[in-house]
């Protein structure tokens, strides 16, 4: 099969040399690979602790929450493709809060301790979504400014082309 370097045919082959932050990828997707993610790390916490390695009951909650900054940022640049802000943005609260509630039953269940009893892990949740918040902010606001400034160019060559 024949690759084409159409940007727009979303499901060809990404093998070429496009950017991982050039590709389209639903916020479902993100936070089903991040929950994939968790549960592997999980699972290998796990191993290693029948193994007689001694990680420490906060390791499932470490683990959730980096996979759930991970998926702020990655979700954040992600946006920047989308044609649809509003529902690319009702998509990504979704499934970050999803992430969030899912990320955090895993950990509850491989650690065997709830999020209060873990330490300052409750106020790192809290933390990541302000963050994850915070970086939707910047970014529309990063978009705005760049409409801006597309529109005044476009603007400046209609002038110069009229003269």
């Amino acid at each position: 099969m024949k690759q084409t370097n159409n940007p727009t045919n979303q499901n060809s082959n990404h093998s070429n040399n496009q950017s991982l932050f050039e590709l389209h990828i639903p916020p479902l997707r993100q936070a089903l690979v991040g929950l994939a993610a968790a549960f592997v790390f999980m699972i290998l916490y796990q191993i290693f602790k029948l193994a007689g390695a001694d990680m420490g009951i906060k390791f499932p909650w470490t683990t959730s929450g980096a996979v759930i900054l991970m998926y702020a940022v990655f979700n954040s640049v992600n946006s920047f493709t989308t044609n649809d802000m509003l529902k690319y943005y009702r998509n990504s609260i979704f499934a970050f809060i999803g992430l969030a509630a899912g990320s955090g039953a895993m950990a509850y269940l491989f650690s065997g301790t709830s999020i209060n009893e873990a330490g300052t892990f409750r106020w790192i949740y809290v933390m990541l979504a302000l963050s994850y918040f915070g970086f939707i902010g910047i970014t529309t606001f990063i978009r705005f400014i760049f409409n801006i400034l597309q529109t005044e160019e476009e603007k400046l060559s209609r002038r110069i082309d009229d003269k």
